[in-house]
């Protein structure tokens, strides 16, 4: 027995034939995986970002214990240049905007503007 008479039997006189069924579901499967990917692909840079500012959150507490301060609102991430390798600073978020650092409530905050670019926005990332 063929495999379309076979389908037949089973699904009915309304599936087309076996092959179509298949390519059918591979066509679900693939849109899915490259839904699940582009999905992925997005968190990337929002992981890179959070990456970034932790690295440099670690950073902040180093100096602090160095220096006896956090550095100045004024100095911006310039003093942490000391902990990174020439040239090798994490200083932009995975769109290439410069984070900001400011102090809140005596508090340091490394914040990116997210996606948009634009700061005090809902996609800022802290």
């Amino acid at each position: 027995m063929k495999r379309n008479e076979l389908a037949r039997q089973i699904f009915g006189p309304s599936i087309i034939s076996y092959e179509s069924g298949l390519t059918m579901v591979c066509v679900c499967f693939l849109s899915a995986l490259v839904t699940s990917c582009a999905s992925r692909c997005d968190e990337a840079p929002v992981r890179v970002t959070r990456s970034n500012i932790e690295i440099l959150n670690h950073c902040i507490t180093i100096h602090k214990e160095e220096h006896g301060r956090l550095p100045l609102e004024e100095e911006g991430l310039k003093p942490l240049t000391q902990y990174f390798p020439e040239s090798d600073y994490p200083f932009t978020d995975a769109w290439d905007t410069p984070l900001r650092y400011r102090i809140i409530g005596g508090s340091p905050a490394v914040e990116s503007a997210g996606p948009d670019q634009m700061f005090d926005t809902s996609d800022d990332i802290r």
